[in-house]
């Protein structure tokens, strides 16, 4: 029946379907990335004098950052996510970097009223500095705050 359409209605109807099935094919690529993280990431924080450590595990590949205290602008611990009534949250290590970001001429210098930025968010992107995950999905906020505190402790890092 398809051989019977002119060509360019052949051509219109099998365009929409790939482009179609390739949405579809994307979505279930973004799916699969995100339930491989789920089951088969694992981290660790190592925090020594001097420095702090992030080693992620994916199954059999392992990276790992390196930061020294007097790269680290920041450590905070901020509510990401919620599921119902139960917020969960991450320590966020905010790091200073070499040169100024290929993005930093789309941020101001200071931060303005009304945006999500503070400076020392900026103060990343303008140095080309890094936004370190460290530690994610803490159940609740007196263990996300005890394991800031404890961290910033043995690190010798002061704000």
């Amino acid at each position: 029946m398809l051989n019977e359409l002119p060509g360019l209605v052949r051509f219109i109807i099998a365009n929409h379907t790939y482009f179609f099935l390739g949405i579809l094919g994307l979505i279930e690529l973004l799916l699969t990335y995100a339930c491989f993280g789920m089951w088969f990431r694992s981290s660790r924080i190592i925090a020594v004098p001097g420095e702090l450590r992030v080693v992620t595990h994916w199954l059999l590949f392992k990276r790992s950052v390196t930061v020294p205290v007097d790269k680290i602008i920041e450590l905070r611990a901020q509510n990401t996510s919620s599921v119902g009534t139960d917020l969960y949250y991450e320590i966020l290590v905010l790091t200073m970097g070499e040169k100024r970001s290929r993005l930093a001429f789309l941020y101001p210098a200071k931060a303005r009223a009304g945006t999500p930025f503070t400076e020392k968010d900026l103060k990343v992107v303008n140095t080309g500095g890094r936004r370190i995950h460290a530690a994610t999905d803490i159940k609740s906020q007196p263990e996300a705050d005890w394991l800031l505190h404890e961290m910033t402790r043995i690190i010798g890092f002061k704000a």
